[in-house]
């Protein structure tokens, strides 16, 4: 057994037999005078190894039973050893130090080895040793047991081990199978990244390339454009100076060609309508028979006898004063026809400018054609100059013609017919209130001037020239130039006109196909006697009817009011 192995000692103490060397050691080295162990000499030294025994540390390592066996005789063959010591002298103290040149005293060695003899043959002390020798017998057979108990928790303990690495084992291969995949798919990306990379940078160089080819071009261009520009400007400041130069020519001759009027011209369709629109305002205030007047029956039912009026309800306002707006406008526009066929004497000509200017236009005109159809010529100005000229003309008349001169003075011809127009509404109806008669009749010269202005000069400024036209008496009502006043309803099948209260106004009205209205007419319709109405219904299903024996019905031409007016 060598130094440094475990044995077991007292209480369950495990001592090494280097530890009992060196108490042993100790105990002789500090005992040296001594000659002959006796063996009250040997139990101190057994006493001394129980004590460190005692006050050594537990060691809770797993004896093995072959182990301790070995340990067991070792131990009676030292019990053995040290029993034949007892009977042996100790070498002679006194020579060890003379080596160590040190002197010592040793004590008569006979005497205490008699008393050890003496002790060894004491039979108490004899029985002491093998009742100690039995509790070791005891402890080492305890300690067996405890072995045999540490040998199967071993096995089970291994055993639970081995399926638990058995287990980790199994779990370890899954997961290096994964980690194999994982690993072969990371191989795979790295090689398709590797590759997509050189792919890229192929695709760079590529990029890099036409970038530089690009941008070549782009100075190459930028170049051409900065010279272009140069050009630009030198070609824009000439064209500047000929646009200047005609728009002098084309100011001189009056943009001649174009017939056509601007959005902000006064005479253009849309503006035409709405003065209009103002002009009918006007005339039914002008011309109203209620409130505070008194009405000419008689006199009134010979205006309705001279339109062939029909009178559904003794009494009717609304077909009274819709004769009275007719007969107002057919009034002025008459007198203003008779005065400009006038013919004048050399003293009247600045007295009757308009009529002068207007006589002076038709002979100005008659002569410019007279010399574009008698003189050879290539210009185009000079087939549209006759038309724009009365475009011109009109256009004047049209803002200037009968109005108030500088003095602030009413033109005659308004004046004499102003108090004719006065009169015949006197006659027709009275206004009881003096006030309120002399505020209407305050109206009459401004609607006079409005109408001549609109009626016979501003809608002759289209080219094509606007006309005015009445509806006939027992027309058939058609919606898409008549505007109904006294019917509720839309069914206007069975209707006739009754009375045109405002005429027709619009471009080329004789023409279903090139029709255009600014203005529709205002009529009072009227539903004809049952006879009457069944033939017509009858005539209308007859026109109607088809080669196929179905009805059609009749198709019109949709061109009312500013929607389709023509422009100009």
């Amino acid at each position: 057994m060598l130094p440094g192995d475990n044995i077991p000692s007292f209480d369950n103490k495990i001592i090494t037999l280097g530890e009992i060397k060196k108490v042993v050691q100790d105990y002789f080295h500090n005992h040296s005078e001594i000659g002959y162990y006796r063996w009250d000499n040997i139990q101190g030294l057994l006493n001394k190894l129980a004590e460190h025994a005692n006050n050594a540390e537990v060691q809770n390592s797993e004896i093995d039973s072959n182990k301790l066996r070995q340990e067991m005789k070792e131990i009676e063959s030292n019990k053995r050893i040290a029993l034949d010591l007892t009977n042996k002298p100790l070498p002679n103290p006194v020579q060890s130090q003379k080596s160590s040149e040190e002197p010592v005293q040793v004590s008569n060695p006979t005497n205490e080895l008699k008393n050890d003899k003496a002790e060894n043959k004491d039979p108490i002390k004899s029985l002491g040793k093998e009742k100690q020798n039995e509790d070791y017998a005891k402890e080492i057979k305890s300690l067996k047991d405890k072995n045999e108990d540490y040998v199967k928790k071993i096995k089970n303990l291994k055993d639970e081990y081995v399926r638990e690495i058995k287990s980790l084992k199994q779990e370890n291969d899954k997961y290096l199978k994964d980690y194999n995949k994982l690993i072969t798919a990371h191989n795979n990306n790295v090689e398709l990244f590797n590759k997509r990379q050189k792919e890229s940078e192929v695709e760079r160089m590529k990029y890099e390339k036409s970038i530089a080819t690009w941008r070549e071009n782009y100075d190459n261009l930028d170049e051409q454009l900065k010279s272009k520009r140069k050009e630009y400007n030198t070609l824009y400041q000439m064209n500047e100076s000929l646009r200047e130069e005609a728009s002098q020519y084309q100011s001189a001759l009056g943009d001649a060609r174009n017939y056509r009027l601007g959005d902000n011209d006064a005479n253009n369709p849309t503006q035409l309508t709405k003065d209009i629109e103002i002009i009918q305002d006007s005339i039914s205030n002008f011309c109203k028979i209620k409130g505070g007047v008194d009405i000419n029956e008689q006199h009134l039912t010979s205006l309705l006898e001279k339109y062939k009026c029909k009178i559904e309800e003794p009494g009717d306002k609304v077909l009274l004063k819709a004769a009275l707006q007719r007969y107002i406008i057919e009034t002025i526009i008459d007198k203003t026809d008779e005065y400009l066929k006038k013919e004048l004497t050399p003293d009247e000509k600045d007295k009757h400018i308009e009529l002068e200017v207007i006589n002076s236009t038709k002979n100005y005109l008659t002569t410019i054609k007279q010399l574009i159809n008698t003189r050879k010529g290539t210009d185009k100005v000079s087939d549209a100059a006759p038309t724009k000229i009365s475009q011109l003309v009109m256009a004047v008349l049209g803002d200037r013609g009968f109005c108030l001169d500088n003095d602030g003075k009413e033109h005659e011809f308004v004046l004499e017919l102003k108090k004719e127009i006065i009169g015949i509404m006197n006659n027709l109806r009275t206004i009881k209130k003096e006030d309120k008669r002399k505020d209407n009749e305050e109206m009459a010269a401004e609607i006079i001037r409005n109408v001549i202005k609109m009626f016979v000069f501003r809608i002759k400024v289209l080219e094509p020239p606007g006309e005015i036209e009445w509806i006939d008496k027992d027309a058939k009502l058609d919606p898409t130039i008549m505007e109904v006043g006294n019917l509720e309803d839309d069914n206007h099948e069975d209707y006739t006109v009754n009375l045109c209260s405002f005429p027709l106004i619009g471009v080329s009205l004789k023409s279903e196909k090139d029709r255009k209205v600014l203005v529709p007419a205002k009529i009072i319709a009227i539903r004809p006697p049952k006879a009457e109405q069944k033939n017509t219904t009858k005539m209308n299903k007859l026109i109607n009817f088809n080669l196929f024996g179905k009805s059609e019905p009749k198709k019109r031409n949709n061109s009312t009011g500013s929607n389709n007016s023509t422009e100009y």
